[in-house]
């Protein structure tokens, strides 16, 4: 299911929602029980609209960034969820994208569709440096952690009509429902400035790395295809997938593959390292081929059957008459003759008329002589 571009954005809060309006926004009362304040993305069974709960003072373009960058529409949401945990140079953002179902049986579907959603929680990174659960615990515990803050603020929209949804609530600030992390050592960072792809087994190395960082980062883990994954712009951006195999650079190509192996060339013949074959070169007109294969002579090449040393005769079509050209005429000198008694005729008419008249008295008197 894809997210409308408006609703990518948690709006900036423009005055009291209305007096009947059911919501728990009067909650809201800085710095009561601690630094963390409740996120909910998820939309409503009426609105698509999407932001149900933001921190008041948060930065709205990162956290949208970061939010909208890890449920990913929701791909491979059914497959299992995902993880986050990000921080700017003002907070820090952990939560988890799921299915609603995974957290709510009444609120995970608008009648046609199941829906997934986004439960975190946000602290100042003054207060929550070095703070933030172990992620073998959020990864266990990520159901009871996130179903009542969904429930809590998602029923407060949830029948809500659309022209009702105009800001989204200010939670109050909290304790977070994870307890103290023991103190460890953090690894260090393989490359301490480039976005790197682990393997889905090592997620919890870059999860330390972040969670001991106070450098601006992310590290969004539990993804099937690396590929899936949306970098975040000017966020050195870590992530997780089941596809990896070993630590990558993001965006390093894969190495080409290898060539093929072929079999060596077979050693050439001593006939065939004496020279040349006949009819290679220009005038030979040896065709190309396969390694192996006789030359191809032309006809006009070939020796004589008969030892002479002429070529041999092209055949002749038995069924064209063959006209043989008698010595010093050519077909051209037979034509020029053509024409020059063609336009001998038509100049000198009465000559041809009067040689006609004579050749047909020769012939009366010569059978007058014989009888």
């Amino acid at each position: 299911m894809s997210e409308p571009d408006e609703a990518h954005r948690p709006r900036e809060s423009g005055g009291r929602p209305d007096a009947d309006e059911t919501s728990p926004r009067e909650e809201a009362r800085p710095g009561e029980g601690g630094p963390w304040t409740p996120v909910v993305y998820g939309r409503t069974r009426r609105a698509d609209r999407w932001w149900r709960a933001v921190p008041r003072d948060v930065d709205r373009e990162w956290l949208a960034a970061v939010v909208t960058g890890l449920t990913a529409g929701g791909r491979d949401l059914d497959q299992g969820p995902r993880f986050l945990l990000a921080q700017n140079r003002r907070n820090r953002l952990v939560g988890v994208a799921c299915r609603a179902a995974e957290i709510s049986t009444s609120m995970n579907s608008d009648g046609s569709r199941p829906l997934y959603c986004f439960v975190g929680w946000c602290a100042p990174l003054a207060g929550a440096a070095g703070g933030g659960p172990v992620l073998a615990e959020l990864q266990d515990r990520y159901v009871p952690w996130a179903s009542p803050v969904y429930e809590k603020w998602m029923r407060a929209d949830w029948e809500t009509h659309p022209s009702r949804l105009h800001q989204p609530h200010e939670p109050p600030p909290g304790p977070p429902p994870w307890g103290t992390a023991p103190a460890r050592t953090a690894p260090l960072r393989p490359e301490p400035e480039h976005p790197l792809h682990w393997p889905a087994a090592d997620a919890d190395i870059p999860w330390r790395i972040a969670r001991d960082s106070g450098s601006p980062c992310a590290v969004s883990l539990g993804w099937r295809r690396a590929r899936d994954a949306q970098a975040l712009t000017g966020v050195r951006s870590d992530i997780a997938a089941d596809d990896v195999r070993e630590v990558v650079k993001a965006g390093r190509p894969a190495p080409p593959p290898a060539p093929p192996s072929r079999p060596p060339p077979a050693s050439a013949s001593p006939a065939k390292q004496a020279g040349p074959r006949t009819g290679d070169g220009p005038s030979g007109g040896s065709s190309p081929g396969r390694p192996g294969n006789p030359p191809v002579v032309p006809r006009a090449l070939r020796p004589s059957a008969d030892g002479s040393g002429k070529p041999p005769a092209v055949p002749q079509d038995p069924r064209v008459p063959r006209k043989e050209a008698s010595p010093g005429w050519s077909p051209l000198s037979k034509t020029w003759e053509w024409g020059r008694r063609k336009m001998k005729r038509l100049v000198s008419p009465s000559d041809g008329q009067d040689t006609a008249q004579g050749r047909r008295g020769e012939g009366r008197s010569g059978r007058g002589q014989g009888g």
